[in-house]
């Protein structure tokens, strides 16, 4: 993502903060405040830092997980995606599964990949999930 700064001076700042607050957050206007004549700060969209997903939507998943006795971890990729890794053991045998929430979730993924193929097709869930049947 290109940002194309707009400079900004403090006083301008204090005398519009919800104008300019709102360019940010609506119009996704970055700026560089200036202070003293001096580059101080930056002020962008939080979507330069975070995945383009709702807390609220991240929320619901983690809920749906963890009602069905999941432990989940979460964290942000590189790419600014969710990624939910979910630890399970059967018997002797432990592993892990990776989901990842792309931007724009839940539009329809490109595809999934998997080491080795599922005994059963995947089916999507009313979350919009793959689930595949282990045994």
């Amino acid at each position: 993502m290109r940002l194309d700064f707009t400079p900004l001076s403090m006083t301008e700042l204090r005398t519009r903060p919800g104008e300019i607050l709102d360019r940010v957050a609506e119009d996704g206007e970055s700026f560089l405040i200036e202070r003293n004549g001096r580059q101080r700060a930056c002020l962008v969209p939080i979507s330069v830092f975070l995945p383009d997903i709702s807390p609220a939507r991240i929320a619901r998943e983690l809920d749906e997980l963890e009602k069905a006795g999941e432990v989940t971890y979460t964290t942000i990729t590189g790419e600014k995606e969710v990624a939910i890794r979910v630890k399970h053991s059967r018997g002797d045998n432990a592993y892990s599964v990776l989901i990842t929430l792309p931007h724009n979730y839940p539009t329809p993924a490109r595809g999934f990949m998997s080491t080795t193929l599922p005994k059963t097709p995947p089916t999507a869930s009313p979350m919009g999930l793959f689930a595949f049947s282990v045994s």
